[in-house]
């Protein structure tokens, strides 16, 4: 056995320092490097035991990434149809109503006039559009400072297609007069009874309160002669067959429900007298009454009657009564459909 071969198996002493370090575990570098371009890069035995240790970086494994695509997957899924289930009770988008036709129409004219004396004029009506029967109050209203406003109503109950008209012809004071507004109306409806027995709910609008038929008061102004005509009789005998109240003044208080002026005039053609219900007027051609010879206070009774009769809403009739279409055959008389007319107004 040679020395070399002892001395290179860790027998003999070291001869060779790179050997001895070989044989305990170092790496011995070699003589030369080869060249770059011939030999294979050595691989790094990593990092040196006094470096800085980093937790390694692991990404996720597979299974998590599917699970992450399902799940997102589930969520929508899940989104919708909380969404669906309550899509029909929850916060809805506006939508401009369309307003349903009015079942009453109104239409006509209110104003503040002076002709001659200071008053309020108007003639309002309301037509059934509907189908069925429509009950409620036609009214008429001029706010006025400082006090109740001054308002006209008239309670109808209109077939299909049927009109109801309201005339106001009021006298005021011109202290008044000035603080009078400018003038509304329209038609309020009554409540009408729902389905199932539930009531309707209507937008009662600020509107005149109805004043029942044995409350109204109706002043009828006699301007045309106290002494000659006699119209408090007149009116005291129409009144008994009515449900209102008349009673004679001098001028309109403007506290009454309605108030009807009566004075002479010339009218055309054959006319003796004239009763103008849109503006709660009658007048009477005096000169041509007395040239006819009707002189009598029974005969001016009778033709002041027929026209109080008209403010009330009683036409023409044919026979021997009150509203009779020729002055000789006109009685203080009425017929039973006048007297059911008149017991309602």
């Amino acid at each position: 056995m040679s020395n070399d071969k002892l001395n290179a198996t860790g027998y003999g002493p070291p001869s060779d320092p790179w050997a001895a370090l070989a044989a305990h575990g170092a790496v011995v570098p070699p003589d030369d490097p080869p060249p770059v371009d011939s030999a294979e890069a050595y691989a790094s035995p990593g990092r040196p035991p006094w470096a800085v240790q980093e937790p390694a970086r692991r990404g996720l494994p597979a299974w998590a990434w599917v699970s992450m695509v399902l799940g997102g997957l589930a969520l929508l899924v899940a989104g919708g149809m909380v969404a669906g289930l309550t899509g029909s009770s929850g916060p809805v988008p506006v939508v401009p109503a369309v307003s349903a036709p009015a079942a009453v129409n109104t239409s006509g004219t209110c104003e503040k006039r002076i002709v001659g004396e200071y008053g309020l004029v108007a003639t309002v009506r309301a037509t059934n559009a509907s189908r069925t029967a429509q009950t409620g109050v036609l009214w008429v209203r001029w706010p006025i400072t400082g006090e109740a406003a001054q308002e006209f109503t008239k309670r109808a109950t209109l077939a299909p297609g049927q009109t109801v008209e309201l005339p106001v012809n009021q006298e005021v004071k011109a202290e008044r007069w000035f603080r009078t507004g400018a003038c509304s109306y329209g038609w309020t409806p009554d409540p009408a009874e729902g389905v199932d027995g539930e009531l309707v709910d209507w937008a009662w609008p600020t509107t005149p309160t109805v004043t029942p038929v044995s409350r109204r008061t109706i002043e009828v102004v006699d301007k045309i002669g106290p002494s000659k005509w006699h119209v408090s009789a007149a009116a005291e005998w129409l009144d008994r067959y009515t449900a209102s109240n008349m009673k004679t003044v001098r001028k309109c208080s403007g506290k009454a429900w309605r108030c009807i002026t009566i004075r002479g005039g010339k009218l055309g053609g054959n006319a003796l007298d004239m009763s103008y219900g849109g503006r709660n007027l009658i007048v009477i051609d005096t000169a041509k009454v007395d040239r006819r010879g009707y002189r009598s206070d029974a005969s001016r009774k009778k033709i002041m009657a027929h026209e109080l009769g008209h403010q009330f809403g009683l036409g023409h009739s044919s026979g021997r009564n009150l509203m009779s279409t020729s002055l000789p055959r006109v009685t203080l008389k009425l017929t039973g459909g006048q007297r059911a007319h008149l017991h309602k107004r």
